[in-house]
């Protein structure tokens, strides 16, 4: 009876060492803010449309989402800037301990966790107003950052876990307008790019 327990408890053992090594080798994604453009995260200005931008004065949501934190999020800081081709108005859906708002830096937390581990955790939504109507040369490739908080002692945004501790997270890049540079050229040119 005793060796039947050791072996059972040598390969539990094995098999939680196993898997640590191969946790370890293949980490998860990292933690990272980002500015979406509608409820299914997309990270271009209406990119199926033929103009990117709706309409000057056209009024819009924003969505601030923390993807792949891995933790039950209790707290969230960072700070987002907005390019010239849309207007700040308002934070919408904040969470119910708040100072400051995204252009400003917003710091904010809750009594109860929200599952980080199911993807995305919704931050906030951000009132916004379009000030383009067309991709002029002034709004291409206009930029929407995540940063830090600008009154943080830290160098990237970050959130807290149910554990208290503060996890470091990337701020991405959102694009209106955005272009992707090309050249003409040959399939023989780009096979030969392929080959050794």
């Amino acid at each position: 009876m005793r060796k039947c327990f050791l072996a059972l408890g040598l390969a539990i053992i094995s098999i939680t060492f196993v898997f640590g090594v191969a946790n370890a080798q293949f980490p998860s994604p990292h933690p990272f803010y980002a500015v979406y453009f509608d409820d299914t995260y997309q990270t271009e200005a209406y990119p199926v449309a033929p103009d990117p931008c709706p309409g000057v004065l056209v009024i819009d949501t924003l969505y601030v989402m923390l993807v792949n934190a891995n933790a039950w999020v209790l707290a969230t800081e960072f700070s987002v800037s907005y390019p010239p081709a849309i207007s700040w108005i308002t934070d919408l859906d904040k969470w119910p301990t708040n100072i400051g708002n995204t252009p400003t830096g917003l710091s904010q937390g809750r009594d109860t966790p929200l599952n980080g581990f199911a993807g995305a955790v919704e931050c906030c939504k951000v009132l916004v107003q379009w000030m383009c109507d067309a991709c002029d040369p002034a709004y291409i490739n206009n930029e929407i950052v995540v940063d830090k908080h600008p009154a943080s002692v830290r160098d990237y945004p970050s959130y807290v876990d149910l554990f208290f501790v503060e996890h470091e997270a990337i701020g991405l890049t959102s694009l209106i307008c955005a272009t992707i540079p090309t050249e003409d050229t040959t399939w023989g040119r780009v096979k030969a790019l392929y080959t050794r």
